[in-house]
């Protein structure tokens, strides 16, 4: 039997950061699409099933509280977790978060420990 791998969504304009993610979670059974917009990102959303999203905030036009807002506010994504990883710590950033809907709030740069 083939079971298929979750598939995560890395959304950020730094091509850096999304080849960090990728090193990070193609090691551990996870398959990883990558967007550098949210427009782009919406769009793969539509047609791929995402198990999880790690959403960056500060990207040109749209930026990840209005990604956050447009999934959450739509019945075929509101149920996908959003992890939002952004290098704002300040308390405002952090509500704004919760109030677009994010199931967590993580400051950059962040250390990941993963065990097999």
């Amino acid at each position: 039997m083939n079971i298929a791998k979750p598939q995560i969504l890395c959304l950020d304009d730094e091509p850096k950061n999304l080849k960090l993610y990728e090193a990070m979670l193609l090691p551990n059974e996870f398959e990883v699409i990558k967007a550098e917009n949210g427009p782009e990102a919406l769009e793969l959303i539509s047609k791929e099933k995402i198990d999880l999203i790690l959403l960056d905030v500060m990207m040109p036009g749209m930026d990840g509280f209005e990604v956050c807002r447009s999934l959450k506010s739509d019945p075929a994504t509101a149920s996908i977790p959003i992890v939002i990883i952004t290098a704002l710590s300040d308390k405002e950033s952090l509500n704004l978060a919760l109030q677009a809907g994010t199931s967590l709030f993580l400051t950059k740069p962040i250390w990941v420990l993963i065990w097999r």
